[in-house]
């Protein structure tokens, strides 16, 4: 095996890796913002149970995704140095602010986790929810650079160098909306789904007493509620998706269709 295809194999098996972890972060901070807001509306305790213990799994994702995603930095600087002297110069912004939005995510986690049964109600979902914007802004602030190696926008290449930098310009840029929503969506979809699948399992399960399949019906309606309607976002935003890729990059479309 040559060094260029050991190089894509081991950066495609990190990222297949890191992707699992952080987009089932993103998911989960959703499906706990909404467990908090029907034990609000319903005073139902099993929801707080829910939200107590997907945050537990939250905390084991982000534990995951965390050190894999340095890993994947890593290596797109010791694998790529000139592809990333470029992004280094044109497309660092998003980078930069997905710092801060770590931060913010970390920490309402850690006010979130360790004294959400000192909070109010309101308090307890306005904290959770900003682990979800955290935890939704990173997601969104690095598909900006995915974004911009689909189609290329704030700079020009003059003499071999790179000239005319418009950070803002390559942030923005022409399949980012789609791109940033897709990522969104779909890591929505996947958090309510799994809570759909391990919901699901638990109530198939022998030797079930009526308290716990009450308890796991709960969260499996939640589930199937939230997974619709971020699979019927999806299907919009994908169809989105798909027409800016004809418009912008038609050669990738028919190779896909190939």
């Amino acid at each position: 095996m040559d060094s260029v295809t050991m190089t894509r194999s081991l950066f495609g098996t990190s990222m297949a890796f890191h992707i699992i972890f952080a987009t089932l972060g993103v998911g989960m901070s959703l499906m706990i913002v909404f467990a908090e807001i029907m034990y609000w509306r319903k005073k139902d305790s099993d929801y707080a149970i829910m939200a107590k213990r997907w945050t537990k799994t939250l905390g084991i994702l982000l534990g995951v995704a965390i050190p894999s995603g340095t890993i994947v930095g890593v290596m797109l600087a010791l694998l790529w140095p000139g592809f990333m002297e470029i992004v280094g110069q044109v497309i660092a912004l998003p980078f930069q602010i997905e710092i801060w939005a770590f931060f913010f995510e970390a920490l309402f986690m850690a006010i979130y986790f360790y004294a959400a049964d000192r909070l109010t109600h309101g308090m307890r979902i306005l904290s959770v929810f900003f682990v979800m914007v955290g935890a939704s802004a990173s997601a969104a602030l690095i598909t900006a650079a995915q974004a911009w190696m689909n189609t290329p926008a704030g700079f020009r290449v003059a003499d071999g160098k790179i000239a005319d930098v418009d950070p803002w310009a390559a942030f923005f840029n022409p399949s980012y909306a789609t791109s940033a929503l897709h990522v969104l969506s779909t890591a929505y979809m996947t958090g309510a789904f799994f809570v759909v699948t391990v919901a699901a399992w638990r109530l198939l399960k022998r030797n079930v007493t009526e308290r716990e399949a009450a308890y796991h019906r709960k969260g499996l309606m939640l589930g199937l509620v939230i997974g619709l309607v971020m699979t019927l976002a999806t299907a919009v935003n994908g169809h989105a998706a798909a027409q800016s890729m004809y418009r912008h990059n038609p050669e990738k479309l028919a190779a896909a269709e190939a």
